[in-house]
C-alpha cells in the first residue's frame, strides 16, 4: 500500500528486487521467532523437569484394623478421582477395583468412592459392555487376569489412564499408566472395600535390562514413569499410629549417592537378590541367642509391604508360641512385653545387617469375627488350628505363619508389617536396585521422623503398645501356596 494523501492508499506492485528483499526480512524474521519459541519451549520443559523430576512426596497412610491406606492421595482419570488405597512392595500394577466391578464390589458400601472409568475422559480399555458380559465373551476371555489373595480372588482387565499422586503441597502425575481394573470380586474380598480399600499400588522393583528370569513387562510401572530414585515406606507403632510413604526421599537426593551409592551413616544397606521381589539373603533367625533357622542353609527373604505377617520356619513360631504359654500372655496382649526380641540377620554388600523385632511388633492383639471361608482358612494357618467362619476371636496372637516353599536362592521367608513397623525401609527401584534399613524412633503420628527430640528417645521405660487386627485385615502373599514361585 502506497500513502496518495487525504487518507486514500493505493497497492502498487513490488519491483521484483524489492519482493526478494520483502520475502528475505520475512523468512528471516519467520525462522528468528521459530527459533525462539523452541528455545523458550525447551527452556520451559527443562524448567518444568528441574522443579518436578526428584521432588519428594510425603504421604500418610491411616490405620485401620491391620490395613495402612490412603484415602485420596491416590487419583485416576480426568478430572482426577480419589481412590482409596494401599501400597504394596510385593507387586508391580496398580489394580483398582471400579464401580462396573461386579461380585463382592456390588454390595460393598465404599464402592461409591471407587474409580468410574465412564467418568474419565482419558481411560482406555474395554467397553462396561464388555465388562457385564452383554457381548464380546471371546474378547473378555482373551483379556481377564485372575489374581487370588488371601481373602479371595478377583478378575482384572487391563486398561490405562491418568494417574496421580498428591500428597504434602504437591502431587506427582503419570498421563497415562497401563493399570488392571477390577471387575468381579470374590465375596470375602467385600472385605476389603468394606474398609473402604479399592485399589492396591504396586511398588515392585523394575525390571534389569540384563535378567531373561525377570519379568517380562511390556509397560512402564508407576514408580519408573514418575522417575522415582528412592521411595521410603514405614508403620507407626501402636494400634492407631499412622504410616508413612515418602516418594524421593530428600535423606538419598545427595550427588554421593547418586554418584557412587555412600548412604547416611545411620541407614544399612542390604543386598538385594532375585529376578522379581525385593529379596535379601538371610543367614540367621535368633531368639535369646539360640538360632532358630537360617544358619545352616540361608534363607531368601521377600520384604513385602503388603503382606500383615512373617512367614517363618515352623521352629520359630513353635518356639514363640511355648513362650506365650510360658509367660502367661493375656488376650490383650498384656504381659507380653516379657518377651524376647527376635533377631534377623540380612547379608549388606558391606557386612551383616541386625534387624530387630520387639514382641510388640510380632505379636498383636487378634480380635473380631471370621466371616468367610477364605479368611477362616487363613486364620486357620496363622492360628495352627481349624477354625470356622461365623467365629468370634479375641487372642494374643503372633503374627507368624509356617512357610515351607523353595527358592534357588534358598528357603523362603516373607518380612512383612512387623518389620516396617520398626524401621524405615528404603527402596531404589531402578537398576541396580537398592534396600535400606534404618531404625524408626516412631515418634507419635511420624514414623518417619528422623530427628526425634531427646524426650521420644528416652521412651523405652514405657510399656509397648501393641496392636489390634481384625481378622479381616490380614493380608497374604497371593502366590502363598503355589507350587512354583517367581523369586
Amino acid at each position: 500500500p502506497v500513502p496518495l494523501g487525504g487518507g486514500r492508499t493505493e497497492c502498487r506492485p513490488l519491483t521484483s528486487s524489492a519482493y526478494r528483499i520483502c520475502l528475505l526480512v520475512f523468512c528471516v524474521l519467520r525462522d528468528t521467532m521459530v527459533f525462539l519459541l523452541g528455545v523458550a519451549g525447551t527452556a520451559g520443559s527443562l524448567l518444568s523437569l528441574v522443579r518436578h523430576s526428584g521432588e519428594p512426596l510425603e504421604i500418610t497412610l491411616e490405620h485401620g484394623e491391620g490395613l495402612y491406606s490412603t484415602k485420596d492421595a491416590l487419583r485416576i482419570g480426568t478430572p482426577p478421582q480419589p481412590v482409596a488405597a494401599l501400597f504394596d512392595t510385593g507387586s508391580f500394577d496398580l489394580l483398582g477395583f471400579s464401580r462396573r466391578c461386579l461380585g463382592a464390589c456390588f454390595y460393598a458400601k465404599h464402592m461409591g468412592g471407587a474409580y468410574s472409568p465412564d467418568q474419565s475422559t482419558t481411560f482406555h480399555g474395554l467397553s462396561t459392555e464388555l465388562v457385564h458380559g452383554k457381548n464380546g465373551t471371546d474378547v473378555l476371555d482373551k483379556n481377564l487376569v485372575e489374581l487370588t489373595f488371601g481373602q479371595g480372588t478377583a478378575v482384572c482387565l487391563p486398561g490405562s489412564d491418568a494417574v496421580v499422586l498428591a500428597g504434602k503441597g504437591h502431587s506427582l502425575r503419570v498421563k497415562e499408566l497401563h493399570f488392571l481394573e477390577g471387575v468381579w470380586a470374590q465375596r470375602s474380598l467385600g472385605i476389603l472395600m468394606e474398609q473402604d480399600v479399592t485399589a492396591i499400588v504396586g511398588l515392585g522393583k523394575s525390571k534389569n535390562p540384563n535378567d531373561p528370569q525377570g519379568f517380562n513387562r511390556t509397560h512402564r510401572t508407576l514408580l519408573e514413569q514418575l522417575r522415582v530414585n528412592v521411595f521410603s515406606l514405614c508403620y507407626g507403632a501402636g494400634e492407631d499410629a499412622p504410616g508413612k510413604i515418602l516418594f524421593n526421599d530428600p535423606l538419598f537426593a545427595s550427588s554421593g549417592f547418586m554418584q557412587s551409592r555412600e548412604i547416611p551413616e545411620a541407614v544399612q544397606e542390604v543386598k538385594v537378590i532375585g529376578h522379581v521381589h525385593w529379596g535379601a539373603h538371610v543367614s540367621n533367625i535368633a531368639i535369646n541367642g539360640t538360632s532358630m533357622g537360617c544358619k545352616a542353609s540361608k534363607c531368601a527373604a521377600i520384604v513385602d509391604s503388603g503382606t500383615s505377617l512373617l512367614l517363618l520356619p515352623k521352629d520359630v513360631i513353635e518356639h514363640v508360641g511355648a513362650l506365650l504359654g510360658k509367660y502367661e500372655v493375656k488376650n490383650d496382649c498384656s504381659g507380653a512385653e516379657k518377651l524376647p526380641v527376635l533377631h534377623f540377620m540380612l547379608e549388606g554388600p558391606k557386612g551383616p545387617v541386625e534387624v530387630k523385632l520387639p514382641p510388640s511388633s510380632y505379636l498383636a492383639h487378634l480380635e473380631g469375627e471370621v466371616t468367610t471361608d477364605p479368611i477362616a482358612r487363613t486364620v486357620a494357618k496363622l492360628m495352627g488350628k481349624k477354625i470356622a467362619a461365623k467365629t468370634h476371636i479375641s487372642t494374643c496372637q503372633a503374627l507368624m505363619m509356617p512357610m515351607d516353599q523353595k527358592s534357588e536362592f534358598g528357603n523362603m521367608i516373607v518380612l512383612g508389617h512387623p518389620v516396617f513397623s520398626e524401621y524405615i525401609v528404603s527402596f531404589k527401584p531402578a537398576f541396580p536396585w537398592g534396600m535400606y534399613f534404618q531404625k524408626s524412633p516412631q515418634v507419635p503420628g511420624d514414623c518417619l521422623a528422623r530427628h526425634p527430640s531427646q524426650s521420644v528417645l528416652e521412651r523405652g521405660a514405657e510399656v509397648p503398645a501393641f496392636r489390634k487386627l481384625s481378622p479381616a485385615g490380614i493380608k497374604v502373599p497371593n502366590w502363598l501356596g503355589t507350587d512354583t514361585v517367581a523369586f
